[in-house]
């Protein structure tokens, strides 16, 4: 009798074990269920995070600056309004006329702020050229005809506030 008692004893403790072990691996599955779900709020958080920095992001841009330059532009002292000031619009190397229907202007210019300026100019009112560096690049512009042309040069500032002066260039 003594065995099968001991034999009882042995297999309620196996039994006892194996409760336990699918207790424990019930409880592992629900612990990486509750894992799953914890990343997937985690995820969803990032993701939402970094949709906000995107929006963020895209809403630094004003007046098609960047927060940077309006964080420049307040610590210069406010938004610049004050044009550039031309000091002088001429023939590159002093001409006066060209025979071959290409003048080149030559722009000086100042402003109140640091930062790059730009020019373009117009022939009797016609077309701009694009804009050039200034004091850089001389503009080339086109005398179509033989005759007296009155040149139209803009100069801009980084903050876009503009001037204009006019010369006049002859083509021979």
């Amino acid at each position: 009798m003594g065995t099968n008692a001991a034999d009882q004893e042995t297999v309620n403790s196996i039994i006892s074990y194996a409760q336990t072990a699918a207790t424990n691996a019930s409880n592992a599955a629900t612990y990486a269920q509750q894992a799953k779900s914890s990343a997937d709020i985690a995820a969803t958080n990032a993701q939402n995070a970094y949709n906000a920095a995107n929006t963020a992001a895209a809403q630094t841009i004003y007046n098609g600056q960047s927060a940077a330059y309006w964080a420049y532009q307040a610590a210069q002292g406010g938004t610049d309004t004050t044009p550039p000031t031309i000091q002088k619009v001429a023939g590159q190397n002093g001409a006066t006329c060209t025979s071959t229907g290409t003048f080149y202007v030559v722009v000086q210019a100042t402003d109140n702020r640091t930062g790059q300026l730009q020019a373009r100019a117009q022939v009797d009112g016609g077309t701009w050229t694009g804009w050039y560096n200034i004091p850089q690049n001389a503009i080339p512009v086109t005398l179509s005809s033989t005759g007296a042309h009155t040149i139209t040069v803009e100069v801009k500032d980084a903050a876009g506030n503009s001037s204009q002066a006019t010369m006049t260039a002859f083509r021979v």
